[in-house]
């Protein structure tokens, strides 16, 4: 198979946007990130072993930090950025009591959805039409 030269081109532009935008997509300092992780991990098992969905399960910053084992300040700073980006929810808002977090959406793709950029491969219609010329 044969492509043209703006073909090529179009193909090489778009995955060098997959690239660039994958790597400056990523919202979260790594620990963030890293403590986002640990925590779908978590609120997943906690699911099953209570045999509820995961978004229902409810955690306490102490039950995070002793099933992390991360420290009190990390768990404390990254969970507050988790709630600022809106993967975590505060359901109980300390004033003397626990401060509860539930997990947003579990299990969801975060991958960045990058509408608008050309396939890499090209799609057999668009073969057939250009072909057709």
């Amino acid at each position: 198979m044969l492509l043209t030269l703006n073909e090529s081109v179009e193909q090489t532009r778009a995955i060098l946007a997959r690239e660039v935008l994958w790597q400056s997509w990523d919202e979260l300092a790594p620990p963030v990130r890293g403590l986002k992780r640990e925590l779908e991990k978590l609120y997943q098992s906690q699911g099953q072993a209570l045999k509820i969905d995961p978004s229902e399960v409810q955690l306490t910053r102490r039950q995070i930090r002793e099933a992390t084992g991360w420290s009190d300040w990390q768990v404390r700073v990254y969970c507050q950025r988790l709630v600022e980006m809106e993967y975590l929810i505060v359901v109980a808002p300390g004033n003397g009591r626990p401060c509860l977090y539930q997990l947003v959406e579990p299990g969801r793709d975060d991958r960045p959805q990058l509408n608008g950029l050309a396939e890499v491969e090209p799609q057999p219609k668009q073969l057939k039409k250009k072909a057709g010329r």
